[in-house]
């Protein structure tokens, strides 16, 4: 309750300012919000502003204390609210113009008696928020604000904690719709025990994107995402459109695109969860837009950091990818000499019946790398085209896998009647003239190539299907049969580990000078008993054919290749 009263007083005040064009700020609520005692050990933090510190801009030049160039002031005042023993500090910014800038130093100072993590939350409100830009430095890193919180910081015990510098700016490029208008940006810091479990960093996406990050210097050589709506406006961006109505169009008129990141890096803060399910509105999850496509492809650095990505989903039909009409998806849609790295996937499910899909890119060409990478409790599935735990289909370029691990609960498989699905358990499809290079990677995913991917025809037989590779165009002639050609590709394997779990025992059985026959419970279409495995089949006297095999080929009776150098295989089935 008390913090609702306080939000009440914070618009009361704001309120008061409505013949003035301005915003108020108000930056720290009582200390009942930044002292949690959580364990027998204290957590104790208290924070301030430092009046001394304050500083004003105007159009990038300082001014007298207090003052901008046009008029305006900036006064940090102290408000007692209803709770008379909690002192409130309240910055009131009066009569801002486009360019002004204020800065101050928030200072921390910790007496927990135990290890600790804290972060600042920032909330934004009224009709002058969208055009406001707020960011802080925390230990020489920058962080922008959209009305999210920053990554958790851990310190030690009564550690000192460096001052924290933030600002809050109205930017040149604000335009006349901004004029008399009122906002509210009210900073909390929490904290909490070092091993509070609910201290993990997760921000749910509610759907929108935020562009703060980019527009704050768009010439920019590294940028830093912190939540979901950040992450959807780059791969907006990287795409070409810009779908936020609260970005004047001022400044969405000056913004080049598409941005494909080209020599530039895109750094994760912190974990994000790209789930979205607004019941009132909307019974679907979001489909979250694949950063960039075949005409604008990402050419940059991607670096998650260590961080998650959680529960993205992706409808193709959503997207316009159905039957005819192309488009890759994929946290990546389509990537050209670009670097992924450090990050993680985890509950993610994309399907496309138009497409390629891929654990982290639909499609990719040029020299890319990939590593740090782990794949988990995820689904992808397409029709007729590319399916990879990294890539779905890859071009005639260099590729390295490095520290590459996708778990058993990964599937990877093939929509209704698919019989020409590429799937691959790293790569789906990959091209003659292609290098990959497979540095300690461990793929333990579960192809499903029974769900109909490769028909029950002998000649479709798993022949695209592979848990490094699934689709090697070009074959080969050994002892009568035609097997992928892997001289027609440059393929280098160190410490790569291959695990076949209790899910390959999906396999065919095939009698003498019959076709296979596929082996399924329930299943009558061109089956065997259902009470077939991989024992019984062969007691009747007919011929297994189990799913074996790391890289697979094409065109027809192609059997797919069951070793390599440098390869460890095993097996989870009897």
């Amino acid at each position: 309750m008390r913090k609702r009263s306080l939000l009440v007083s914070i618009m009361t005040l704001v309120l008061c300012l409505v013949l003035i064009s301005g915003a108020t700020f108000a930056l720290f609520t009582s200390e009942s919000e930044v002292n949690i005692a959580v364990t027998s050990g204290k957590v104790s933090l208290t924070a301030s502003v430092d009046k001394d510190t304050l500083k004003t801009y105007s159009l990038g030049e300082e001014q007298a204390y207090g003052k901008f160039q046009n008029g305006g002031t900036a006064k940090l005042e102290e408000v007692k609210t209803a709770d008379i023993s909690v002192t409130e500090q309240v910055l009131k910014l009066e009569l801002l113009t486009p360019g002004d800038k204020a800065t101050f130093n928030i200072k921390i100072n910790n007496k927990s008696s135990v290890k600790i993590k804290y972060r600042l939350t920032l909330s934004i409100e009224g009709e002058l928020a969208p055009a406001l830009v707020s960011k802080a430095q925390i230990d020489g890193t920058t962080l922008n604000f959209d009305g999210k919180a920053t990554p958790w910081v851990e310190v030690e015990a009564l550690e000192k904690i460096s001052d924290i510098l933030f600002e809050v700016e109205l930017p040149i490029e604000t335009g006349n719709e901004y004029q008399e208008k009122e906002a509210t940006i009210t900073v909390f810091v929490e904290a909490t025990q070092s091993n509070d479990p609910n201290a993990i960093n997760i921000d749910e996406w509610d759907g929108t994107s935020s562009y703060d990050w980019y527009l704050e210097n768009p010439e920019a050589e590294t940028f830093t995402l912190n939540t979901a709506e950040q992450l959807s406006a780059f791969a907006n961006l990287v795409q070409g459109v810009i779908d936020d109505p609260n970005i004047p169009a001022s400044i969405a008129e000056s913004i080049e695109l598409p941005v494909t990141f080209a020599g530039k890096t895109v750094k994760l803060a912190g974990n994000v969860d790209l789930y979205y399910d607004n019941k009132d509105e909307d019974p679907d999850p979001e489909t979250f837009k694949p950063i960039g496509n075949y005409n604008n492809p990402f050419e940059g650095t991607f670096d998650g950091q260590g961080f998650t990505i959680s529960n993205l989903f992706q409808n193709g039909w959503a997207l316009g990818y159905e039957w005819g009409s192309y488009g890759s998806i994929g946290l990546f849609g389509y990537v050209n000499n670009a670097t992924i790295k450090n990050v993680n996937i985890k509950g993610a499910e994309a399907l496309v019946e138009g497409g390629d899909v891929g654990g982290i890119t639909g499609s990719a060409e040029g020299t890319c790398v990939f590593e740090n990478i782990t794949i988990e409790d995820s689904v992808f599935a397409t029709y007729n085209n590319g399916n990879g735990g990294i890539i779905g289909w890859s071009g005639q370029g260099h590729y390295t896998f490095k520290n590459i691990t996708i778990s058993d609960d990964v599937v990877l498989a093939g929509l209704w009647g698919s019989f020409d699905s590429s799937i691959g358990g790293v790569v789906g499809q990959g091209e003659p003239g292609a290098t990959y290079i497979f540095d300690n990677v461990d793929v333990a995913c579960r192809l499903d190539v029974y769900n109909d991917c490769t028909a029950s025809y002998d000649y479709y037989n798993y022949r695209m299907c592979g848990m490094l590779i699934g689709r090697l165009a070009k074959t080969t002639t050994i002892d009568g049969a035609n097997y992928p050609d892997v001289s027609k590709y440059n393929i280098v394997c160190n410490d790569v580990t291959v695990t076949y779990g209790e899910w390959a025992n999906y396999h065919y059985c095939r009698e003498e000078g019959q076709r296979a026959k596929r082996v399924e419970a329930g299943y009558s279409y061109g089956g065997v008993a259902s009470d077939y495995d991989h024992s019984v089949c062969t007691l009747h006297h007919m011929e297994l054919i189990a799913f074996d095999q790391i890289f697979g080929g094409d065109q027809y009776a192609v059997k797919g290749l069951k070793s390599y150098e440098n390869v460890e295989v095993v097996y989870k089935y009897s």
